[in-house]
């Protein structure tokens, strides 16, 4: 049975954009990819924005967290999942201060 719900991927990483793509659509999901800022924004300004966005918080032209302002701004109720696969114990920390402050205008979905 196909899911109805749809995740855009984003990551800067093009295996880890194709295996969270095969995992999420094995389990029924649409699953479309972007590469970058830009392409996040064409796409989910281009339709029916997506149910849920997976993003990379390294991803290329972020531009420090303005796309994600415009997100909020465009669209209050779209759940953002930010992930990171750097491992260093310092670059976890500097995403998280980064992200920190911006924490209130976040909602969280369930």
């Amino acid at each position: 049975m196909r899911n109805s719900l749809k995740i855009l991927i984003a990551d800067r990483n093009r295996h880890v954009r194709n295996l969270l793509s095969c995992e999420f659509g094995a389990g029924g999901y649409q699953v479309q990819v972007a590469k970058d800022a830009q392409e996040v924004l064409t796409l989910i300004n281009g339709g029916r924005p997506p149910h849920l966005l997976i993003l990379d918080s390294d991803l290329p032209c972020l531009m420090e967290l303005a796309v994600l302002k415009l997100l909020r701004e465009r669209y209050p109720r779209l759940p953002v999942v930010i992930h990171s696969f750097t491992a260093p114990e310092d670059e976890g920390v500097k995403v998280k201060k980064k992200f920190e402050r911006r924490r209130k205008a976040w909602t969280t979905f369930i």
